[in-house]
């Protein structure tokens, strides 16, 4: 192969679903990890960490380009000085047109020309890490069709604690939260082996392709695992069940037929803020210290369940207290997200980085306890892991033109989810003399009203970022805000169940 010819290849289907949300501008964007390590890390170990890792990982080095790529195209390549990346939050309509006509199969993931350090790491002083830096991480894009890679790093300086965060924030397209939380496993292990050499100068070319060699691009997930393949059967049976029973029939029948439904006709779903594609997201950030959370373990196990569904019963018992008195008794659904990696253990590598996620989405009628509730979460959340029909849901999406499956998230007419659950579990982290000491996982809601990112540390016990919908801001009783009580019941029912 040639220096100056580079491996592409055309998006998978998941990967063409968030190229799509990019340029329209549909649902979130924000999506990162934080973490603090236990000392500050200098630009010259960073800078040549950074290299090692985009050296192991061609993802990084990739953007998705349309094609073809011409001088009418918005420039993505400005850096904003005080907030890097773009603030163009949708393409030109005509572009957007064309990518719907072709899919997203106009676009290839290829590496970029070059990545030099100061233009994908910032530094940022700010005076506490709270909800201020997670609004300002959301509304920033790290857009395709671009000149640079699909990911930042910021280096955060706190100076109420003199602590410094490092904050990858990325692009989904190729990046799920597991991805993410490996690549901070690379660098951390790469950052250990730098400082225990010689200081080297500063690295500010991290990847040149016309020298480094890259002689393939991994390949999506659908192509790489059998993971989004449903059964034949599966797609016959759902897809005619959709063709052949109108959506209230269905509803009808669930409603009053299946006793683990809730009854949508008697407590309709709730549903305080229209699913129109437009998501401003506001933030609340919730800490539990290592013995707190080691507390609500304990509690979880009293329950006979695992984290995530006590964390689900707990917020649905919260938001029907909270909300109840505005909106009335109301029925409610959830997204519990899956990572598809566990089905494949022998594929470590190959699926370190890319995209293996999928969501469990039950409904929940009102009024049942937090214990009842995490119970019948555990037991549907088991169910979902074990017969893989998740994913399957989410590998018939190949059938269909995603622009026109994502264009029906903006009028209005589908439900938004009540609320959505990602864990990315315990983050432990401790190589040679470098560990992470405390870790953030924040990312803007997109189908649901409330998102909440999970994760823990051993030492900074666990952090939960609550994002919400700007519109439950007009909950209120004239002193306090529903969606503050509602944080507040979450809080302290979980120690208690």
């Amino acid at each position: 192969m040639s220096k100056t010819a580079l491996p592409e290849r055309t998006p998978g289907f998941l990967e063409r679903y968030y190229i799509c949300r990019d340029i329209t501008g549909i649902m979130n964007r924000g999506f990162n990890i934080s973490v603090r390590l236990n000392t500050p890390v200098s630009d010259s170990i960073l800078s040549n960490a950074l290299k090692r890792v985009i050296a192991s990982c061609p993802y990084l080095t990739v953007n998705a380009f349309r094609e073809p790529n011409d001088e009418h195209q918005p420039n993505h390549d400005r850096i904003d000085a005080k907030l890097p990346g773009t603030q163009i939050m949708r393409e030109p309509e005509e572009l957007m047109v064309a990518d719907a006509k072709a899919d997203g199969r106009n676009y290839r993931l290829r590496p970029v020309k070059e990545i030099r350090y100061s233009q994908v790491v910032f530094n940022e002083t700010v005076e506490d890490f709270d909800e201020i830096v997670l609004e300002n991480l959301a509304s920033n894009r790290i857009p395709v069709n671009c000149e640079r890679p699909m990911w930042r790093i910021y280096r955060l300086n706190v100076s109420s604690s003199g602590d410094e965060y490092l904050i990858f924030a990325c692009n989904h397209v190729v990046f799920d939260g597991r991805s993410a939380v490996n690549f901070f496993e690379d660098l951390v292990n790469a950052i250990d082996d730098i400082s225990q050499k010689p200081c080297p100068a500063v690295a500010e070319v991290l990847f040149d392709s016309s020298i480094d060699s890259i002689t393939d691009l991994p390949d999506s997930s659908e192509n790489l695992t059998k993971l989004y393949n449903p059964p034949t059967w599966f797609t016959i049976s759902t897809i005619l069940s959709h063709l052949l029973v109108p959506k209230f029939v269905s509803r009808l029948l669930k409603s009053y037929l299946l006793p683990w439904h809730p009854n949508l006709y008697k407590n309709p779903i709730f549903k305080a803020v229209a699913l129109d594609g437009n998501n401003i997201s506001k933030f609340r950030l919730v800490r539990f210290s290592s013995g707190e959370a080691q507390d609500i373990l304990s509690n979880c196990k009293l329950q006979q369940s695992t984290l995530t569904p006590v964390l689900a019963a707990t917020l649905y018992r919260a938001i029907d207290k909270a909300f109840k008195p505005y909106l009335g008794a109301f029925s409610q659904s959830c997204e519990l997200v899956i990572c598809g990696r566990r089905f494949y253990p022998e594929n470590i590598k190959q699926t370190r980085y890319g995209l293996f996620v999928s969501a469990y989405t039950p409904y929940l009628t009102p009024s049942l306890s937090i214990a009842d509730t995490a119970r019948r979460l555990s037991n549907g959340l088991l169910k979902a892991m074990s017969n893989k029909h998740t994913f399957h849901k989410a590998g018939l999406l190949k059938l269909f033109n995603i622009w026109d499956y994502l264009r029906s998230f903006t009028t209005g007419k589908e439900e938004r989810h009540t609320f959505e659950i990602s864990n990315l579990g315990r983050m432990c982290m401790n190589t040679g003399g470098w560990r992470v000491t405390d870790a953030i996982f924040s990312q803007g809601v997109t189908s649901a009203h409330i998102t909440l990112s999970v994760i823990s540390t051993p030492e900074g016990g666990m952090n939960i970022t609550i994002a919400f919908h700007k519109k439950l801001l007009q909950f209120s009783d004239g002193t306090n805000l529903a969606i503050d009580q509602c944080i507040k019941t979450f809080k302290e029912s979980l120690f208690s169940g």
